[in-house]
């Protein structure tokens, strides 16, 4: 471990992309509480791939890749707020048409380049965290600023319409709004992720913490607190293990969240044998 640590401080690619690890983590982490209580998992892995076609996008007309993934995760999750409101559609359905609309524009332009562009875009789909560069540190630090700003000034709210949407409604809460803002908040989070562990993975940083919290307690500050921490161990641990095992750094990160929620799995199914026999 003083080894990795060592190298992490001595090279400056490495500090970049640990410091952008903790921090994606971290947001990724309290967001999962509300992801899984609210049932938003397929809303997490549906954005993280329709944000593939602007990032195809983007590398297509030699543009930095992330402001245009921003876009259409934005656009993905405006559609899944307000798709039951167009037409009668199931949210389920208008994120799988914009994942797959996304998905298929990604293709095309991939096609459209003969390859020349095939390499960044493999990047982005499979996740490449240490290629991450000074000036996308600063830009995550900006929107995670923005995103976690928000998550602090209407956390109240949050767990009020999470709890109970007609109580938030009871209690002046535009929930309508505040879903819409909570679906954003989302997006850009998804986005964030997917320079770590890339498209294909993103949801899982989004998903696993805060299944793994809540499997292991029923109150909200435990489970966030879990949460952060699996995510922060994952990140650390997946880090860790890319570099001992020469393994990709995205896939380990998520191989290590998955470990510790099946370590969380075996906890509370041991804690409930224990209670009832």
């Amino acid at each position: 471990m003083s080894a990795l640590f060592a190298e992490v401080t001595r090279h400056g690619f490495m500090l970049t992309a640990a410091v952008t690890g903790l921090i994606v983590g971290t947001l990724s982490a309290v967001l999962s509480f509300f992801v899984v209580q609210r049932g938003l998992a397929f809303a997490g892995a549906g954005i993280s791939h329709a944000a593939f076609g602007g990032l195809a996008l983007g590398v297509y007309l030699d543009q930095p890749p992330l402001p245009f993934g921003v876009a259409f995760a934005l656009m993905s999750a405006l559609l899944l707020a307000h798709g039951p409101r167009l037409g009668r559609m199931p949210p389920d359905v208008a994120i799988g048409i914009a994942f797959s609309g996304s998905m298929a524009l990604g293709v095309v332009l991939m096609s459209a380049a003969h390859g020349q562009y095939f390499g960044e875009l493999f990047s982005y789909f499979f996740g490449s965290i240490l290629a991450i560069s000074r000036a996308e540190l600063f830009m995550v630090i900006a929107l995670a600023a923005g995103t976690g700003l928000f998550l602090l000034a209407f956390f109240r709210s949050l767990l009020m319409m999470t709890v109970s949407e007609d109580m938030a409604l009871a209690g002046g809460i535009s929930v309508r709004w505040l879903d819409c803002a909570l679906l954003a908040a989302v997006a850009i989070t998804v986005i964030l992720s997917v320079r770590l562990v890339g498209v294909v993975l993103a949801s899982a940083l989004l998903i696993v913490p805060g299944a793994a919290g809540h499997m292991l307690s029923g109150h909200y500050r435990a489970i966030i607190f879990i949460s952060v921490s699996v995510a922060l161990v994952a990140v650390g641990g997946g880090m860790a293990l890319s570099y001992w095992q020469d393994w990709p750094t995205g896939a380990s990160i998520v191989l290590t969240l998955i470990a510790q929620f099946l370590f969380a799995v075996s906890v509370a199914t041991q804690c409930r044998s224990q209670v009832f026999r």
